[in-house]
């Protein structure tokens, strides 16, 4: 009887604790990352955090804008992209620099190339940081980190903290941004001068100033929202605010065109790590290979038994042996020759009993023995044993069959078979 192998309870114990605590520290740094950065608000589309703005790409996708994050800094840019969406965060900086990490910034290349894209026929959607504790102009705020110049190519206008915020609404001037727009909830202070945006067409305003407008350079344009709160995961829950999100990015936006957001500025002033940088089926594989060692590694720390104990008595019996010795025959395909070595036997033990050469075929020995009952029998079973020799797979009943008449005919006709049956002769009485 099979005695299965116990439990390897200490084992499993062992294995089960090492999982757990590389369970407990992914979580561990997990939270560690999350409580680290949520009190900030990113404004990058992989955030879902109620200061991201991941519901802004999901509401474009589902009406059938094509969205992308675009990784790489603006000196990349190109005609692939229609609509390109900033959001410079004062955050980011205040995040890296409490992480160690350096703070980056658009340069000079960078900003000259968004001026040639704009003037190609680019939108750019230039996102303000409600953050902001002293009123700044807008230039000093975008390149605080990258050079002393207080100006860039793309003729930003001057930002101020309007002291009338909150007192009244914000009225919406008709345009393509504003269409099916009733009205919008702001929250960030500041505010384009009017006295020193003329040459800004406003797109929602109040008596502090223009909260978003825009202007033209070229064949395409640059919008200018001076809060970035508008947009996130959390206000794109009023209707008003997630229509006006739609028309800023997909107004008068060419079908097929791709709207992108700027995503290194939220992490991706450092480079990327050589784990992003490889392929994907390089990644996979590198994981399939660690897994796979530490497969190896277990199974050579851990001594693991069968799972079904063998019984002790190992000898082996004939009928085993015999019954193992057919299965190799009948894998080599053995039927045919056993049957072909049966019907030589035969034939040739029939041939000397008669008194015929070896050779004689089975048909000639088949004519000598017909007569009579017994004979026409014997001649009948000497042919049928013939045309089974002739099969080139005979199965194990024809093989049977073969045997058979092998043994009756030696039996009856082989002199030095088996004795013939017949009458019994009387004893030799003994003498006494």
């Amino acid at each position: 009887m099979k005695q299965t192998r116990a439990f390897p309870a200490a084992e499993a114990a062992i294995v089960v604790a090492v999982f757990a605590c590389f369970v407990f520290l992914g979580l561990l740094n997990e939270g560690r990352r999350q409580s680290a950065t949520a009190a900030f608000d990113s404004y990058s589309s992989f955030d879902y955090r109620p200061g991201g703005y991941r519901a802004w790409s999901e509401l474009l996708r589902r009406e059938g804008v094509s969205t992308q994050p675009f990784e790489r800094r603006p000196a990349y840019l190109n005609g692939a992209v229609a609509v390109l969406i900033v959001a410079n965060s004062s955050s980011d900086a205040v995040a890296l620099a409490q992480a160690g990490k350096s703070v980056g910034g658009f340069a000079a290349g960078d900003y000259a190339q968004l001026r040639n894209w704009v003037a190609a026929g680019g939108r750019l959607v230039w996102l303000l940081d409600g953050s902001a504790a002293e009123p700044q102009n807008s230039s000093r705020l975008l390149s605080r980190n990258t050079s002393a110049d207080e100006t860039t190519p793309l003729g930003f206008p001057p930002v101020a903290r309007a002291h009338s915020h909150g007192r009244e609404s914000l009225g919406l001037v008709p345009s393509a941004f504003t269409e099916g727009v009733t009205t919008i909830a702001a929250q960030s202070a500041l505010r384009i001068p009017f006295d020193e945006s003329a040459r800004v067409t406003p797109i929602a305003a109040d008596s502090g100033g223009v909260l978003a407008g825009w202007y033209q350079i070229g064949k395409g344009s640059v919008l200018v929202i001076t809060d970035e709160s508008l947009f996130q995961n959390s206000r794109l829950r009023l209707a008003g605010n997630a229509r006006f999100a739609y028309n800023i990015a997909a107004a008068g936006l060419r079908p097929g065109a791709t709207v992108a957001f700027d995503e290194w500025s939220h992490g991706f002033q450092n480079g990327d790590t050589w784990w992003t940088i490889l392929p994907r089926n390089v990644r996979f594989g590198l994981v399939l290979a660690i897994g796979t060692i530490v497969l190896w590694l277990a199974g050579g720390l851990i001594r693991f038994g069968p799972a079904i104990r063998p019984p002790a008595d190992t000898e082996r019996s004939s009928d085993e042996y015999l019954t193992s010795v057919a299965w190799l025959m009948q894998r080599g395909d053995a039927a045919r020759k056993a049957v072909r070595d049966l019907a030589e036997l035969c034939r040739q033990d029939l041939a000397h009993a008669l008194g015929l050469p070896a050779g004689t075929t089975a048909t000639a020995l088949a004519l000598r023995l017909d007569g009579g009952e017994r004979g026409e029998r014997a001649a009948l079973a000497l042919m049928e044993l013939d045309r089974i020799s002739g099969y080139e797979k005979p199965s194990a009943s024809e093989l049977i069959r073969a045997a058979d008449i092998c043994i009756s005919l030696r039996k009856e006709h082989a002199s030095h078979g088996h004795t013939r049956l017949g009458a019994r002769r009387p004893h030799l009485r003994r003498s006494a």
